[in-house]
């Protein structure tokens, strides 16, 4: 949970971001300094025999086989472009949380009740859940006004190809996205209430915006509305819920001073970034860990000519 600090310290000069990173020794303290303080858990508490389970958007499996390559016990349910926004997760955890038959899973969800009543187990059992955020963009069926989440119709752009004027993709609000999370964390503690929960918000872009807003535009209000709602949910601070912020790792502070997104396909991030972030997850989160150092390269300085050439 988010920890108070003492008013002095939130003046000090360790809270200013740096004005150079020239190593990646200072690139890691500069993360310590600027992005970590305050939300990490004053000790870790995950150990490789503590069962861990993620659910979510695409970045929970990049964490999930991150920690399972490292010896980690994890469990990860992939069904990510089905569980892409909070309204998703809400209406799978109260269903999960709720239901004694989980065969409907099967038709809903395209899960079937083994694998939800495995899902169930380890969330019961466990004693971590990593919930990644990805999307606040979601499909509104018209003839409803209703939010589709069932996955059994939305599958690429079949929804926009089968019906243009029925289907539309829209923004949601900052406090619709808190309600559905808070729905999210009361449904996973009816299955488990002393689970430990850490949130994290997906820095993978959005591939694609089929709507009125330009496709880089509508990523930022998108990220920018689920970073604001988690901020709410923390505000709260609730007992053993935290927040990782991975997506101020990648796509805030590592773009300041390196790329670590680039290459053919810039949908996806630098594996070397992901590396070092969940290096950083594990350090503060696991009990005998050690960062790695970040993959930082000093750009070089742009060259200036001072010479002032008149417009033609």
């Amino acid at each position: 949970m988010l920890r108070s600090m003492v008013p002095v310290g939130r003046y000090g000069k360790d809270r200013q971001v740096p004005k150079a990173i020239a190593t990646p020794e200072s690139f890691d303290a500069a993360v310590d300094r600027a992005i970590l303080a305050n939300l990490m858990p004053e000790a870790p508490f995950v150990d490789r025999s503590t069962p861990i389970t993620t659910i979510g958007s695409c970045f929970a499996g990049n964490i999930a086989a991150t920690l399972h390559n490292t010896g980690y016990n994890v469990h990860h349910l992939d069904i990510s472009e089905r569980l892409f926004n909070p309204f998703a997760l809400q209406e799978f955890m109260e269903a999960l949380s709720a239901s004694e038959d989980l065969t409907a899973f099967a038709d809903r969800w395209k899960v079937d009740a083994e694998a939800a009543a495995k899902l169930r187990t380890t969330i019961a059992q466990g004693g971590l859940l990593i919930i990644t955020f990805g999307l606040s963009f979601v499909w509104i069926d018209k003839t409803t006004n209703e939010i589709v989440t069932d996955p059994t119709q939305k599958v690429g752009l079949r929804l926009i190809k089968a019906d243009p004027e029925r289907f539309v993709m829209e923004p949601t609000g900052v406090a619709e996205n808190v309600d559905a999370m808070a729905a999210t964390l009361n449904a996973v503690r009816r299955i488990n209430r002393t689970i430990k929960i850490v949130m994290t918000l997906s820095p993978v872009h959005m591939a694609r915006a089929i709507c009125d807003y330009p496709p880089v535009a509508a990523d930022a209000i998108s990220k920018s509305t689920l970073r604001c709602a988690l901020h709410e949910i923390m505000s709260l601070r609730l007992h053993n819920t935290f927040y990782f912020p991975s997506f101020e790792i990648l796509r805030w502070f590592g773009p300041m001073v390196d790329v670590t997104f680039g290459g053919i396909d810039i949908q996806h991030i630098d594996p070397a970034w992901v590396a070092y972030t969940l290096s950083k997850f594990r350090q503060y989160y696991c009990v005998g860990e050690r960062p790695i150092l970040p993959p930082f390269i000093l750009r070089k300085p742009i060259e200036t000519n001072d010479t002032v050439v008149p417009p033609t």
